[in-house]
């Protein structure tokens, strides 16, 4: 097997929802079929000059962003700083479909986000 480091997701904007506890439509990264993910940091940077919130879900498998998937609930990231979160959050693919990771910002177009991981490839 072999484990790659990676950029998964960005640096892109996110999007916001009616609330915190509600997930963007779309989601920024899917497991990828045979694939395992450890997700080691998550870079957030706030381009306006007020701060603002970002909420992050981790969806199982097969499962509907919710309340109960949310990593981080308004994790405040001040007025033009950029915010480092490191962790190791393992997502995982079963059945054909992967775990996946929403994001959300309390207002559009004032957060970047880019997420690194290790990535399993499964071979």
């Amino acid at each position: 097997m072999a484990f790659n480091q990676s950029r998964i997701v960005g640096p892109t904007t996110l999007a916001t929802s009616t609330n915190s506890t509600t997930a963007p439509v779309s989601n920024l990264y899917e497991v990828p079929v045979g694939e395992t993910t450890i997700i080691k940091q998550l870079v957030l940077s706030n381009l306006t000059a007020s701060a603002k919130t970002v909420t992050v879900w981790l969806v199982p498998s097969g499962a509907s962003p919710a309340s109960s998937n949310i990593v981080f609930h308004d994790l405040l990231v001040n007025a033009n700083e950029t915010t480092l979160v490191n962790l190791s959050l393992v997502m995982q693919e079963s059945g054909g479909t992967g775990d996946r990771i929403f994001a959300r910002c309390s207002a559009a177009s004032a957060v970047n986000i880019t997420v690194n991981a290790v990535v399993e490839d499964g071979t």
